[in-house]
Formats: structure tokens, C-alpha cells, sequence
């Protein structure tokens, strides 16, 4: 299971793949994401939830892939 996912993060931290997946899930197959917008982001996380004694303890997460995208849609009204 490993393998397959990182064969996965692998495949789409590809701009043009990822941008292709998601314009394909979210906007029908519409070119919205465009690959040369896509940003990669930092995947860690650092979080400070408060202990039991009120103290603030460090636990950092791991993200698979973060991108970051402005996508905008221009409507021309006739």
C-alpha cells in the first residue's frame, strides 16, 4: 500500500496531471486550474494544542500534496 502511495504523490505532484484531475473533478473538464498557476506549498504542520496543565505541546503533521491556485472566472454579460 505504501508503494501505490507514493506512486500517487509521485504522479501528481505533476502541475499539468494534478491541474488535469481537478479541473476534471471540479469543473467538468474545464480548463480553470491552469499548471502554470500551481504553487507548491509547504506539506508540515506544526499545531499548539494546549496539555492538560494548560501548557502548549508541539505536534507537527505531514500533508501528502499542497498546492496552492488562484482560478478565476470572468463572465461577459451581453
Amino acid at each position: 500500500m505504501r508503494q501505490a502511495d507514493a506512486l500517487t504523490k509521485e504522479y501528481l505532484s505533476n502541475n499539468e496531471i494534478f491541474a488535469d484531475v481537478f479541473n476534471y473533478l471540479i469543473y467538468d473538464g474545464q480548463q480553470r486550474i491552469l499548471p502554470e498557476n500551481l504553487i507548491e506549498r509547504d506539506t508540515s504542520e506544526i499545531t499548539l494544542p494546549l496539555g492538560k496543565r494548560g501548557e502548549l505541546a508541539t505536534i507537527q503533521k505531514f500533508r501528502d500534496i499542497l498546492k496552492g491556485c488562484i482560478a478565476k472566472e470572468y463572465k461577459i454579460w451581453s
